[in-house]
């Protein structure tokens, strides 16, 4: 679903935070991810396509919210299995990703393919934390952060 026309980033709420996905080609082609770069307070503000940095502008009205998926898997992700266990991606080779342990992000465990991630239905945790407030959040877990500082 697309956001609606002709009204501006402040009229439709527009979390700008978030990453896009172009539903409707016009300066970019479908189903390009895109990132905000600047609001001009008209219907076609500024974003740059995440695959190449190329900025252009375009309407609202072609965009969607992107929803991650596992082909949007990027180290320091966290995946969770159909039994709920968790484990990061640790690296991203082409089309396959090297997964940590269970509930151990610091050992690898297993190269796993993107059709064997989803038939094992593995998906994308979703977090309201940014990446540097989950790695933060880990490290005082595991102890080399406390009271904010780090820990030799």
């Amino acid at each position: 679903m697309t956001f609606a026309p002709n009204k501006t980033i402040k009229e439709l709420g527009i979390d700008t935070s978030k990453k896009f996905r172009v539903m409707l080609e016009g300066n970019f082609e479908v189903d390009d991810i895109l990132e905000f770069v600047r609001d001009d307070d008209d219907d076609m503000p500024f974003f740059r396509r995440l695959s190449d940095g190329c900025v252009f502008c375009t309407r609202l009205a072609n965009l969607s919210y992107a929803e991650r998926t596992l082909r949007d898997m990027q180290v320091g992700d966290i995946v969770v299995d159909i039994e709920g266990n968790e484990a990061m991606v640790l690296s991203v080779s082409g089309k396959v990703f090297l997964f940590s342990m269970v509930n151990d992000f610091v050992k690898a465990d297993k190269w796993v393919t993107f059709e064997q991630a989803e038939r094992s239905e593995i998906k994308l945790k979703e977090s309201t934390n940014t990446k540097a407030e989950e790695c933060i959040a880990y490290l005082e877990s595991v102890g080399k952060i406390t009271d904010g500082k780090i820990v030799k």
